[in-house]
């Protein structure tokens, strides 16, 4: 995902070789050349796997044209303890302005916990500031929840573009996936976007030829929570994602006439009165259900009498035609409410006609 920074700026008139000067001693200085080899090792203690001829041709790049890029480091007792690498963007993706990437940041993992990427990404922003440059940019795996946190923590938004990628070797799509770890990955992510507004998420699919269903899908969970007030959102925003209620949303977004259909034969006739004669019938059912038929529970749940909870399920049962004392018609009624928020409003567009 692509995500940016915004730098307060001011316009200098210093050479721009100046700006990647070295910076106090205290927070960073300019990559060397014979920083090489020590960039490299750290980056393979932290990848796992050598990228060599990749530090080779981004220092190599630097030295042609120090212009486009901001290369630091920063160093320790032991040596260089940490090293950042960023390109200046312009005209790139038809940009206005021109901007700084941030291509990799890496800390040796013994320095770690001495606030050294902090420091690395104060220089960049000060070597882009320095530039004239008010944009900070860069990108991470969605599922990378270490990194994530770090840019969050240190500015970084979600950016208005999106990186899409498309694999040339047919081989790369077939690669296997693990449907729990995304799941967690994706849930996770949810969760972080809350906080800048109401997130919908569809169930895991598995197959590229199903984005559209689980987009449609993720659209209706999104409706759902967009049309509940705050409590609702937050007390049933896991109920919304699991269970019954998800495999309701994966038939709705596939076939929504069948649950229009299972919603008119079952719970619509008592919501239509409910609408009608501002009654809770749906919402007395709904908690009946949850007590597991307990009539005393349900009246001490909705601060009810018990026979006004009687009296309400025998009009449950003279609307529909389903007895909610009796099992196999309580397996009907059950599902029937769940494309119904607690007390009986629909919220699933598509599901009633208007």
């Amino acid at each position: 995902m692509d995500l940016h920074r915004r730098l307060i700026t001011g316009l200098s008139t210093e050479d721009p070789m100046e700006a990647i000067a070295p910076l106090r001693e205290s927070a960073a200085r300019r990559l060397a050349r014979s920083d090489l080899d020590a960039v490299v090792a750290i980056d393979a203690l932290l990848e796992g796997q050598t990228r060599r001829t990749y530090f080779e041709r981004r220092l190599a790049s630097a030295l042609r044209e120090p212009e486009m890029h901001l290369q630091f480091a920063i160093d320790d007792a032991d040596g260089l303890a940490g090293y950042i690498l960023a390109r200046v963007l312009e005209g790139e993706f038809g940009r206005a302005s021109p901007g700084v990437r941030l291509e990799t940041i890496g800390v040796r993992p013994d320095a770690k916990g001495h606030h050294l990427g902090r420091r690395l990404l104060d220089g960049l922003a000060d070597g882009a500031k320095r530039r004239g440059i008010g944009d900070l940019r860069t990108a991470a795996r969605w599922n990378d929840h270490a990194m994530l946190r770090w840019l969050d923590e240190h500015g970084f938004t979600l950016a208005p573009n999106l990186v899409v990628d498309r694999a040339l070797d047919a081989t790369a799509i077939d690669a296997p996936v693990d449907r729990a770890v995304t799941l967690e990955a994706a849930r996770a992510l949810a969760t972080r976007l809350q906080r800048h507004g109401t997130v919908g998420l569809s169930s895991y699919y598995a197959e590229p030829t199903e984005l559209a269903r689980a987009l449609q899908e993720a659209e209706l969970v999104l409706d759902v929570l967009r049309q509940s007030d705050a409590a609702l959102r937050d007390t049933h925003l896991e109920d919304i994602g699991t269970g019954t209620y998800r495999l309701l949303f994966r038939v709705l977004a596939s076939h929504p006439e069948e649950v229009r259909s299972f919603y008119e034969d079952t719970v619509a006739p008592i919501t239509r009165y409910d609408d009608q004669y501002a009654t809770d019938l749906a919402g007395t059912l709904e908690s009946y259900l949850e007590h597991n038929c307990n009539m005393n529970a349900t009246a001490a749940a909705i601060y009810a009498h018990r026979h006004t909870v009687a009296y309400r399920l025998e009009r449950v049962r003279e609307l529909t035609g389903l007895d909610p004392m009796q099992s196999e018609d309580r397996e009907r009624l059950g599902p029937g409410l769940k494309p119904c928020c607690p007390g009986g409003k629909i919220v699933l567009q598509g599901v009633h006609e208007p």
